[in-house]
């Protein structure tokens, strides 16, 4: 699951921790950061290990405001990180990243993506648990690939002093956040065990200097890599073919036939081989699938107008993996667990609400639901429908959300006939 198909909370922030089990971009490097907040003791506390030590509520505030808020919001966070950037923690560069891509400033937005890279690649030296580390590659997962991309756009002799001003800048810097916010992401933070968390202090200069170092190098490299994938590229000889359609298909007469009638207010849709209903004047976008970018393709439905960079809170979309034996390494049935397991330990035992687990012809089912309500933002309730295809190799992912103040009365006039109604066809997606 490289990126999310849609903005939608259930979708990104909510479930990047099954990115980061599922998929070595997706995101998920902010799961721990975007969980809900635990609610704060009445007097003082005694920490039960050093992981309750680690404060991440500035950066939960953060990345409220940089994926939920208002324009003014998001603007209001973005200038007091750039102003004083010492205080933050990586992953949130990420979405400063972001903010200044849809202000359509890609010079700024690289630069403080390359800075948040680097101070997070020093995080890593510095943590002890080597199953955390991953989590710094994982975090850059969500950042638009145009992003990513930027620095083949420069000239050859405009790459150094890019990457010489990104090390003058941390040098500049002060690091006043909590550097064990990547020890959140690895196994430690659910076993335990009393192990120090960081490597001796005495090691960091070295590891320091070892980060810069090496963002500078890969900077040059990545650049040169660009450029020759550029010059091998030949020019398209014929104009390119037509874009992905905005919606889904309406089912062919012989189709329709096999389906149920369509209740009132709704009608049928085929996205690849699933016909699923959707309620009359609902918006819908399709997201193309793009194997180079390790994007399988997205569908989603909202009565709100949205897109890739605005969310909606009520609505349904659907996921389709393929070929899941060579991405995650085990057949579909098994592979739900990556998808399951990290999402649920996230969440509170009072938010939990619903998990079923069943068999289904080839393969095996599992429900999901639960309340998502980060600081700042509007609670809400989300409903998963997972569905395992072994002889396929597919999972399906269905995600019906929706506010929790009104999820009762949209789950019976929305959800349940969605859900309810939903067919795989047996054609493969």
């Amino acid at each position: 699951m490289d990126n999310p198909p849609f903005t939608t909370r259930a979708l990104t922030f909510s479930s990047l921790a099954a990115t980061f089990l599922i998929d070595a971009l997706h995101p998920g490097a902010f799961a721990a950061l975007a969980a809900p907040s635990v609610a704060p003791a009445p007097v003082v506390t005694t920490p039960s290990s050093e992981y309750d030590t680690i404060d991440a509520s500035g950066a939960r505030r953060d990345i409220a405001a940089l994926t939920k808020g208002t324009e003014e919001e998001k603007d209001a966070v973005l200038a007091r990180i750039v102003k004083s950037p010492g205080g933050t923690p990586p992953p949130v560069f990420m979405l400063v990243s972001q903010r200044l891509y849809e202000k359509d400033d890609m010079p700024a937005a690289y630069r403080w993506f390359c800075f948040g890279l680097l101070r997070a690649q020093y995080d890593a030296r510095r943590c002890a648990d080597a199953t955390a580390r991953q989590g710094v590659g994982i975090m850059t997962q969500n950042v638009a690939p145009e992003i990513k991309r930027y620095l083949g756009t420069l000239a050859p002799e405009d790459v150094l002093p890019f990457a010489q001003g990104i090390l003058a800048l941390d040098e500049a810097t002060p690091y006043a956040y909590d550097h064990r916010w990547l020890n959140l992401h690895g196994m430690g933070a659910f076993t335990g065990g009393g192990k120090p968390l960081s490597v001796p202090e005495a090691e960091w200069p070295a590891l320091r200097q070892e980060a810069r170092e090496g963002i500078l190098a890969g900077l040059q490299e990545y650049a040169a890599m660009l450029r020759a994938e550029k010059a091998a590229t030949p020019a398209p000889a014929a104009p390119a073919s037509l874009p992905a359609p905005a919606v889904a298909s309406a089912p062919s007469p012989e189709l329709r036939k096999q389906l149920p009638p369509a209740p009132e207010g709704f009608d049928w849709l085929v996205y690849k081989n699933c016909a699923l209903l959707c309620p009359a004047g609902w918006n819908q976008k399709i997201r193309p699938e793009d194997p180079a970018k390790n994007l399988t393709g997205s569908f989603a439905l909202s009565p709100a107008v949205f897109s890739e960079n605005k969310y909606f809170d009520h609505g349904f979309t659907v996921q389709i993996h393929t070929d899941v034996k060579k991405r995650f390494g085990a057949e579909a049935s098994p592979s739900l667990q990556g998808f399951i397991q990290p999402v649920a330990a996230k969440v509170k035992k009072e938010d939990l609400l619903l998990f079923k687990e069943g068999t289904a012809a080839g393969g095996a089912t599992r429900i999901l639901r639960y309340i998502d309500a980060p600081p700042g933002l509007t609670p809400l309730v989300i409903h998963r429908y997972f569905v395992a295809d072994d002889a396929k190799d597919v999972i399906y992912v269905f995600t019906y959300e929706s506010p929790q103040a009104t999820w009762d009365e949209n789950w019976k006039t929305y959800g349940t006939p969605i859900v309810a109604r939903l067919s795989i066809l047996s054609s493969n997606p």
